[in-house]
This record gives structure tokens, sequence and C-alpha cells, in this order.
């Protein structure tokens, strides 16, 4: 089954606010077999709407819309819709009575322009917002049904997960719609590609394969969709297992939203630890191997060593070495993985050092050069150079997920 979005709201468009009701409805829609196909972000006008409506409405069979349901003029939504099937806006008691027992839990005194949130649409089925004053509206056509709900996203969630996803579950027979992922890191989407055409081109017509990029890292995401979940599973699981080994050696991971979740769990299952002295990376990697709860279980502690004196105060890495082979190096970054290991008495130590621009570097080490170092329990340190581009953030970021 089809779904369309529309989220209202100038702020979104202006860039003031993001808009994470439409990735968080998309996704949570796809967990109960809605495909969402179509997504539209408009402002706060009554032609804007109206168009939105006009250009969904009979063309999906559910219709998401957000925003524009407070009580102040300048909240059109309810109004323009009203108006676009011909229906008069009424009182709504349950909605009313709600909104004044809001009021009296606050110790407030409710306004006219509050008990305004009553009105709603003559023909529409109310859904109550138990944790707001707005409530949502469901409107049938034809072909569609309508959601109108507010645009606050702990409400929109709400009234998602209680009251409009249980009851379309209820009233219609939905397909199963299930992801599994692969998460790679040291190889480009087009090495990936080719690695596996024979296997992409093998999948299932109820099968497809998304590649997802982002510095450091490519995401592969297998999705199928059918009637029968415990089929659609074992064919997904089956198809992952394929594409898995072919690409073992790029693997960090299955299914996980982050690659440091897959790290964490490995870290965990050997009862290793880990620290980390950082240099260009300026702490984005403690930040990372953080991210989780309970990450102090095998994160014990990170150095920020970005000036190069810092480097021989903090780690007693000698400022010969850093005068002879250059701070960016990798035997700098091989001295400072060892030298935190022993600090922080961790299995692993993990070090960055490098150029991330758009100042320094060098001919033998352009902007972009970082080398990064990990001393492990066995006394062994692996060393490795990368060029990471130009970019600052992209610099820092790569390093980051290279490091990981």
């Amino acid at each position: 089954m089809k779904a369309a979005l529309i989220s209202i709201g100038d702020e979104l468009l202006l860039g003031q606010t993001i808009n994470t009701n439409a990735s968080w409805m998309g996704k949570a829609l796809g967990e109960v077999g809605i495909d969402t196909q179509l997504v539209l972000t408009i402002g706060d006008t009554k032609e804007q709407i109206t168009q939105s409506l006009s250009q969904t409405l009979n063309q999906f069979d559910f219709v998401f819309m957000t925003g524009g349901l407070g009580p102040t003029k300048d909240d059109i939504t309810k109004h323009t819709v009203a108006s676009y099937f011909q229906q008069k806006l009424v009182l709504n008691e349950a909605v009313l009575k709600h909104v004044k027992q809001l009021f009296a839990a606050m110790n407030r005194p409710v306004q006219k322009i509050n008990e305004a949130q009553a009105l709603v649409p003559e023909n529409c089925e109310v859904l109550l917002n138990t944790v707001g004053t707005a409530p949502a509206m469901l409107i049938k056509t034809d072909k569609s049904e309508l959601y109108i709900m507010p645009g606050v996203p702990f409400e929109m969630k709400h009234l998602m997960g209680q009251s409009i996803i249980p009851r379309i579950r209820k009233h219609h027979k939905l397909p199963s719609i299930m992801s599994k992922f692969i998460l790679t890191q040291g190889i480009g989407e087009s090495f990936i590609a080719e690695e596996i055409e024979d296997l992409e081109t093998a999948l299932p017509s109820h099968i497809k394969l998304a590649y997802l990029p982002s510095r450091g890292m490519v995401k592969l995401r297998l999705t199928g969709r059918g009637k029968d979940r415990d089929g659609v599973l074992s064919d997904l699981l089956k198809h992952q297992s394929l594409i898995r080994k072919r690409i073992k050696q790029y693997v960090v991971g299955e299914d996980e939203e982050m690659v440091v979740a897959a790290i964490a769990k490995w870290l965990k299952q050997n009862k290793y630890t880990v620290s980390t002295a950082e240099s260009c990376t300026g702490g984005a990697l403690a930040a990372e191997l953080t991210t989780l709860a309970g990450s102090s279980t095998y994160f014990i502690g990170g150095l920020v060593t970005y000036a190069t004196r810092t480097k021989s105060d903090e780690l007693s890495i000698p400022s010969e070495l850093i005068s002879q082979q250059g701070v960016v190096s990798e035997a700098v970054a091989t001295a400072m993985a060892k030298a935190v290991r022993t600090k922080f008495s961790t299995d692993f130590g993990i070090a960055t050092t490098g150029y991330a621009g758009p100042d320094g570097g060098d001919e033998k080490h352009p902007v972009g050069t970082v080398f990064i170092a990990i001393a492990g329990p066995d006394g062994k340190v692996e060393a490795m150079r990368h060029h990471f581009g130009s970019v600052r953030s992209g610099v820092v970021r790569r390093a980051v997920m290279a490091a990981l």
C-alpha cells in the first residue's frame, strides 16, 4: 500500500527546523508494510495546502499531513482542509473536555484561542491527542485515508504509535516490508557493485538492493516485500549471507545503525578495552566510541594531543622523533598509539595524526593526509597512511571511520 507525506511549515522550507517527522514516519510506516512514495514539504498557505491535497488524495492509499494545527491565526491547516472538502468546522465536545483537563492540570485558565483547538471538520473522525491539545483527524475519500496531525514531533509519534498505525493495521491487510543491512568499510560503492554484480542480478523481484554511501563507509540495504513475513525474512537472510561472504574482507557489521555498534559488540564479547590519542580528529573518535550507553565498559579514556608539544608533554613522544619524522608520520602515529595504550592500561590504543586543512601539509604529505595507528594486546602495531581529500569536515569524519 502506498503513502504520501505532507509536512507543512515555512520554518521547514527556510531550514530553521529540520523535517525529522518525514523520516520518522517513513521508517515507521515501512515497518508495517506501507510504502512511502512521496514526501512534500510546503509552506503555511491555503494555496499550497490545497494543491498538495489535490496532488495526493485518491492517488495514494494513505496521506499523512503534519503541521499547522496550533491555536494561532497562522495555523490554517484544518480551516483549509475543511474548505477543500466543503465542510464546516464544528465543536467536538470530547476534545474540548480534554483541553480543559490539560489546562486544569497545569493550573492555567483556558482561553478562547485554546478552546478553538476543539473545532474539527464536521465529517472527520477524531483521534484524541492525549499528550497535546490538537487532535488528529481522519477524513476518508473514495480511495484514500487522510490523517491530519500536529507537527510537534513527540505528539505526532504518540498519535502514530498509539492510534493511527494500530487503526490502520486493524482495518487493512498489510504486506510485510523488511530490511537487512550489511555495513562495509574500506571499499567504494562502485567497487562493491562490480564485485557482487552477479548476485545483484540474481535477486528475486521482491527483493531490492540499495547502496547507502557516507563518508568512510557504505551500507548495503536489502529490502523485501511480500505477504508471507517468514518467507520474506528467509529470502532476505539468504541473500544477505551470499553478499556478505562475497565481500567479507570489507564487512564490519550487520543490521546495526552505526559501525560503532558492531565494534562495541565485539569489544564487549572479548572483554577488550580501548583508549585514544587524537590529533587531527580533535576528539571526534572518542566521541564516536562513546555514542552508545554502556561504553564505559570498553572505552577507558582518551587524549586530544592537538599541538605538537602536547604529544611530548602528555604522551612522552620524543621531540627528536617528531623533528626527524615529522608530526604527521607513521612513526609518530605508532608512538602515540603505543603510549596511550600504556598510559590507560588498555588492550588497544588508537592514534590519529594528520593535516585536516585547509592549511598545513607539504609536498610529501598534502592536506588530507592522515596516519592512523592501532597498538594491540600482542604488542604489535598496525599503521596506515590515508588521504581523505581537502575538505576539513570530510577529512575528520573519514579519518574517524577509517580508524573504527
